[in-house]
């Protein structure tokens, strides 16, 4: 059986539409109709939609310094950096830092994570600073702050800072 009359047989056992002379004119008028509508939608091309639309951030590759790693010199990445080794100079990020080793320079990034780390010199944050159970010598800038640390140097924070009650702060 063709589709043309597996459709028919649709209509006329569905809704009752048939082309014989049983239904009214009406009933054959609004069977041809769509017919007519099957046919030109199966000749058209189908449009797709996309289903969701795709807002997602593009995957952002993480380079990761090992605990038995030293390095000696400026660290400049479009990566996320996770340093759990010793940097003495200066680590320069596009992206997310989080740092449990110990720095002997500035840090600039966009989501700064310090967790049971030393770090000397200046920390930068252009979004958020997190600091947990560290050592840090040198002066935080962020636009938010969370704080459980010792910090001797100046706190520069622009929206919000929560500052843990074990925290200890020298500076302004």
């Amino acid at each position: 059986m063709g589709t043309k009359q597996n459709f028919n047989q649709a209509l006329h056992e569905v809704f009752g539409f048939s082309r014989s002379t049983k239904g009214t004119s009406k009933d054959s008028n609004l069977a041809e109709k769509l017919e007519n509508d099957m046919e030109q939608q199966k000749d058209a091309p189908a449009e797709r939609q996309p289903i969701y639309e795709n807002n997602t951030q593009p995957f952002i590759e993480t380079a990761r310094i090992t605990k038995d790693t030293k390095i000696i010199g400026t660290i400049e990445s479009k990566s996320n950096l996770d340093i759990c080794g010793d940097v003495f100079g200066d680590v320069e990020c596009q992206n997310n830092v989080k740092i449990s080793g110990r720095i002997e320079g500035n840090v600039n990034g966009k989501n700064v994570e310090i967790t049971s780390a030393v770090v000397k010199g200046n920390i930068r944050a252009s979004e958020k600073l997190t600091i947990r159970q560290s050592e840090i010598l040198g002066n935080l800038f962020a636009e938010s702050l969370e704080l459980n640390s010792k910090v001797n140097g100046n706190i520069n924070v622009k929206k919000g800072a929560v500052i843990l009650k074990a925290s200890s702060v020298v500076g302004d």
